[in-house]
């Protein structure tokens, strides 16, 4: 084992003997006023049924329709059951990442991230829910996309690239899908910058690599987007996934310096 990972794993905060909550799901959401009200129903029926004390913490990233006036009539109707947070359009990234710091700040157990386009189907929650353990991230593989081709492809992409600059073969690093130990998430959260764009893909190359965390890859199916309409073009993807990647790589090889 590294001095690296050494000095990372002395440095894990101790899991609450008896945390308020089981369950943290952060959800960034932007422009989702057709769609919003029924999948956070899905979810709450499904974690429900667990018999899960949970909260939702849904980060508004901009949102020029409805979806603002929709949060609150949701947090007026179930005031103990969602934080809310606003934000201007940062982009997903940074949404996600104010969510993960309000989910630490709640210190639940678990942390669930997921989309709220409808593409995270919560049929397969009970499966995640029963394979956790201490210490074990439990993340979704996308083996089947029905959100298009392209992204399948760039996902693919993404691990190889991956694998050549750091020699770790992730399946699906940007799976929005995975189930975190609290105190796991909030230590690589303190040293994974803010400002990176790609968040979840940071998580996935620190928290494998670096922490040496337990990690479990579930195939599922992505299901295709409720609303279509925001789709970005392959140089699009393209041009945002490279720039992005040389970002993270720059940014944890100066983090991690300081611990070298």
């Amino acid at each position: 084992m590294s001095f690296i990972k050494k000095n990372i794993l002395k440095n894990l905060p101790e899991k609450s003997a008896c945390p308020a909550l089981d369950l943290v799901v952060v959800m960034p959401v932007y422009n989702e006023e057709k769609i919003l009200s029924r999948v956070i129903r899905q979810w709450q029926d499904v974690l429900n049924q667990a018999g899960i004390n949970y909260d939702f913490v849904i980060v508004n990233d901009g949102s020029k329709d409805r979806t603002g006036l929709i949060l609150k009539q949701l947090k007026n109707q179930a005031p103990k059951a969602f934080t809310i947070l606003s934000q201007v359009n940062f982009g997903h990234g940074h949404a996600i990442r104010k969510g993960y710091e309000k989910a630490v700040q709640l210190n639940p157990a678990w942390v669930l991230q997921i989309d709220s386009d409808g593409q995270c189907r919560p049929d397969y929650f009970p499966g995640f829910w029963s394979l956790r353990k201490h210490q074990t991230c439990i993340f979704g593989n996308r083996v089947v996309r029905k959100d298009g081709r392209l992204r399948f492809i760039m996902s693919r992409i993404c691990s190889l690239v991956i694998f050549v600059f750091s020699g770790l073969w992730i399946k699906d690093a940007n799976v929005p899908f995975r189930l975190m130990p609290c105190n796991v998430l909030n230590t690589a959260l303190k040293k994974i910058p803010p400002d990176i764009e790609l968040q979840n893909i940071a998580l996935s190359i620190f928290i494998r690599k670096y922490m040496g965390t337990i990690c479990l890859d579930i195939p599922i199916v992505f299901q295709n987007r409720q609303e279509a309409g925001r789709g970005l073009k392959f140089l699009q993807i393209l041009r945002s996934g490279c720039c992005g990647m040389i970002q993270i790589f720059l940014s944890l090889k100066k983090e991690l310096r300081h611990d070298s």
